[in-house]
């Protein structure tokens, strides 16, 4: 016990603290990130159809594309045009589905206003990656 108590431990290095990254950087990555995030709110607006007869799918469809959309704007909205933004905001209104525990269906006009409210931002979205783009390869 005692020599235990007596060892002592060499002190950590300090690690090398990253370089800051320059605007033009952060926002590369952030239109990398943005372009990720369009691709899983594209496969959910694909699995959200609005035909779909059962309950249960339609529902939990609804609620995952529900929510991809609002993680989305509420993280990169100030990547995205103004309006678009405002627009999401005022026509989104209320989400349909006020928790996981709401067992409400969500109706055939929910789910077509989720549709085109998606198809309006991942337009958006796709023109935001690519104004970034042309940005990066201008420097």
């Amino acid at each position: 016990m005692a020599e235990s108590e007596a060892t002592s431990y060499e002190p950590f290095d300090e690690p090398a603290r990253p370089t800051p990254l320059t605007a033009v950087e952060r926002l590369g990555a952030d239109a990398r990130a943005l372009g990720q995030a369009a691709e899983h709110l594209r496969s959910a607006y694909r699995r959200l159809a609005p035909g779909l007869r059962d309950p249960e799918k339609r529902t939990l469809r609804y609620w995952r594309a529900q929510q991809r959309l609002q993680w989305i704007v509420a993280n990169y909205g100030h990547l995205l045009p103004e309006e678009t933004v405002t627009r999401y905001r005022g026509r989104a209104g209320r989400a349909y589905l006020a928790n996981g525990f709401d067992e409400s269906v969500p109706s055939h006009r929910a789910v077509l206003v989720l549709r085109a409210l998606t198809r309006e931002v991942l337009a958006a979205i796709e023109s935001t990656v690519d104004q970034v783009a042309r940005r990066m390869d201008h420097w």
